[in-house]
């Protein structure tokens, strides 16, 4: 939309300059024209607006090959007075011509329709140009206003952005800041994990042992043969049995508590049973 204002203004520009600039070449032939009304003629006036499009076009194509810029509208007060009434009575001559033109052909009853339009459609445009230069200082004016405001606008948006990617670029910085201490924090939790689990699996394993001791123990003491061994075989096998327990209890330490009290509570219950029942015995 900013573009789009800007390449506007920069036509109008040019409209009014190429304006200027017709108008000031075209003053010259206009007054010699104006002595010489008696001289005019319909079927030359084609010719002759040819020639004076060729001839502006050649003084534009100058104008940009060699950077000349034309400014006639001066400081000083007369001056611009004079300049506007110049601009005035350019503008009034060639309305008056190209009516009369309309007329004649008109009259003459010429079928180039298309011809007779364009000469209206020029018409038009130099009575909109004539309401521009009935002041060309406010005219002028209102453009360096317009300019100067589309200029303040493009700082106010240039700004704007600026902010808005600093505060893009701060989101991003501590976007990844966090994103840093998250996967340092997941992986520390990861490697915790891990110890843990290999901890869980080797108690697991001495809780397994104690299972199968305890398992072995218990079906010695229900088979009928422990029944007529002697008291020295069974106290034998009682204490390779506590030996056995207690050098595992002492190769698992680390268990949890929990389950180290049941275990050593069971094996010290049925320790303590299997004795009375050898003192019995």
């Amino acid at each position: 939309m900013f573009q789009q204002k800007n390449d506007d203004l920069k036509k109008e520009e040019e409209k009014i300059d190429a304006i200027k600039r017709n108008l000031l070449l075209g003053k010259k032939d206009i007054l010699e024209e104006e002595k010489e009304a008696s001289q005019f003629s319909p079927l030359t006036y084609p010719a002759k607006v040819y020639e004076e499009i060729v001839a502006e076009e050649e003084y534009e194509e100058l104008i940009q090959q060699d950077s000349i810029v034309i400014d006639p509208i001066q400081s000083d007060d007369d001056d611009e007075e004079e300049y506007r009434d110049t601009l005035l009575e350019i503008a009034q001559t060639k309305i008056l011509k190209l009516e009369n033109e309309i007329f004649r052909l008109k009259s003459n009853a010429r079928e180039d329709d298309k011809y007779i339009i364009e000469l209206e459609q020029d018409i038009r445009k130099l009575q909109n140009s004539l309401k521009k230069y009935q002041s060309p200082e406010r005219e002028i004016e209102y453009l360096q206003n317009q300019v100067e405001n589309v200029r303040h606008q493009y700082y106010n948006l240039s700004a704007e952005y600026r902010r808005k990617e600093d505060t893009e670029k701060e989101k991003h910085e501590a976007y990844d800041s966090m994103k840093e201490k998250f996967l340092s924090h997941l992986l520390k939790f990861t490697k915790q994990n891990k110890e843990l689990s290999d901890k869980l699996e080797e108690k697991e394993k001495e809780n397994q042992k104690l299972r199968q001791i305890i398992t072995k123990f218990q079906a010695s003491q229900l088979t009928p043969a422990s029944s007529s061994e002697s008291p020295s075989t069974s106290q034998e096998s009682f204490s390779d049995t506590v030996t056995s327990t207690t050098t595992t209890d002492d190769e698992s330490m680390d268990l949890s508590i929990s389950c180290t009290t049941k275990i050593n509570g069971a094996v010290v219950n049925t320790s303590q049973s299997v004795a009375q029942k050898v003192v019995n015995f």
